[in-house]
């Protein structure tokens, strides 16, 4: 479906929507998320019972906010990946005084946590919404070695991707730089050694299975194996045209600090990562990378 240019007026954006579907073992079931993506700007909210707000991304204006919904607030973050190095440091700087107060000192890595991840384009292709998309396999290894045991996860992914300039020529609102890379790990006071084989995917993924298994030990030398299946899927894809006040901060909100720190930083890209990638999450401290 696709919206005529008539139709396109002042205070209004061409854009795409996108409804995604998430299904995991319980107690989290599944979700859904609605995605608004016009150009240079993004919209993204969950749709379930638990939901308090959205998030939206401007990157015209080279930040993000997140709108509290219930409590009639909103938070504004800038989109470290549109700054200059000068930029970052000066935001950094600006919460030097927080970070003195209430950021404990970062301590020395205490273990090795290898993360070893194999990227395979394979020759089928295959047609959803109208569009090209190509099919991806990614095997992704992480090992723990503790001095009492192991902790090793291995991640089989089957995922289709859109051909972005196709999608973007049936889709006239769709940008792929509204489209997010990145891998998230996120470890107990470890230092990360990451190896990446062959090229990442490309483009909005459009289906995906990933099988992970979990192989540990515990305390008394027993072995034990988990395994759980995620799916994920785009089941809806429409070209519309949205209203500009769905990109800002509702009239009325009152506007949360944001204490800047490095750790600020990491916080928001997890959370532009979240929206459209696998992940898994543990506690500690997070490693992005680009």
């Amino acid at each position: 479906m696709t919206a005529s240019d008539s139709h396109v007026h002042k205070g209004s954006v061409l854009g795409t929507r996108v409804v995604m579907e998430w299904s995991r073992p319980s107690p989290h079931s599944g979700s859904r998320s609605v995605s608004l993506l016009a150009q240079d700007r993004s919209r993204v909210e969950f749709v379930e019972p638990m939901a308090s707000g959205y998030q939206i991304e401007r990157r015209d204006l080279k930040k993000t906010i997140t709108v509290h919904t219930q409590r009639r607030k909103y938070q504004e973050r800038p989109i470290f990946g549109l700054m200059s190095e000068a930029e970052k440091e000066r935001f950094i700087r600006s919460g030097r005084h927080w970070n003195k107060r209430h950021v404990r000192p970062t301590q020395s890595p205490s273990g090795k946590f290898r993360i070893r991840t194999a990227y395979e384009l394979t020759k089928e292709e295959a047609m959803f919404f109208g569009c090209l998309a190509r099919r991806w396999k990614t095997t992704s290894r992480s090992e723990r070695v503790h001095t009492n045991g192991f902790d090793l996860t291995e991640t089989v992914t089957d995922a289709w991707y859109f051909d972005s300039e196709q999608l973007a020529q049936r889709y006239r609102g769709f940008s792929e730089k509204l489209v997010q890379k990145g891998t998230c790990y996120i470890t107990t006071n470890e230092l990360p050694m990451i190896e990446e084989i062959g090229q990442r995917p490309t483009g909005l993924c459009v289906r995906s299975e990933s099988k992970i298994v979990r192989r540990y030990s515990i305390g008394n030398g027993d072995v034990r194996e988990t395994e759980e299946i995620h799916r994920y899927e785009i089941s809806g894809l429409t070209e519309e045209v949205f209203d500009e006040s769905l990109f800002e901060v509702p009239r009325g909100f009152r506007r949360m600090p944001v204490f800047p720190s490095c750790l600020t930083m990491a916080r928001a890209d997890l959370w532009r990562w979240l929206q459209r990638l696998r992940f898994s999450l543990g506690r500690g401290y997070a490693y992005l990378t680009r």
